[in-house]
């Protein structure tokens, strides 16, 4: 698929959930949360939740839509943590108000989303 510039929207309610820290808003999967703290040994979740939203809040993001299970709409996009390149895969739920990472790794496919 062809990289696209993430919808503002999109973007603007997943920052809303990530900067809720609210854990009954921001979901992450076992596979994310182990890959990013293997990464990173000395963060925590909120740091990946900040450098997210912090990634999102930028104008003409690109990313990639996926189709991802129990996310109304999902993008897989890069970001920068302590001068490393980040792979993400975020999604939304159909309420619009739920977070779910699926990934944050160091990228596997080089450049290629």
């Amino acid at each position: 698929m062809a990289e696209i510039t993430i919808p503002d929207e999109w973007k603007r309610l997943v920052c809303d959930a990530l900067d809720s820290v609210d854990s009954s808003r921001i979901l992450i999967t076992l596979r994310a949360q182990r890959e990013w703290q293997s990464t990173f040994p000395s963060t925590f979740n909120f740091n990946l939740y900040m450098v997210l939203s912090d990634t999102l809040q930028k104008s003409g993001i690109k990313g990639v839509r996926k189709e991802m299970k129990g996310a109304a709409e999902s993008y897989a996009f890069f970001f920068w943590y302590e001068e490393i390149k980040m792979y993400a895969k975020v999604g939304l739920r159909s309420d619009n108000t739920v977070v779910i990472i699926f990934s944050a790794h160091r990228p596997l496919k080089g450049d290629r989303l």
